[in-house]
């Protein structure tokens, strides 16, 4: 049972990290195209 939680939560911290990452990402490319503009 606890073996199983521990899984469950290493995917949803990894899911969740992933998640992050990629809204950093979008962050940045949001920045560049703001500055190709200028």
């Amino acid at each position: 049972m606890i073996e199983e939680q521990k899984k469950r939560w290493e995917e949803i911290k990894q899911k969740h990290k992933s998640i992050l990452e990629n809204a950093e990402k979008e962050k940045l490319a949001k920045k560049r195209k703001k500055e190709r503009r200028c």
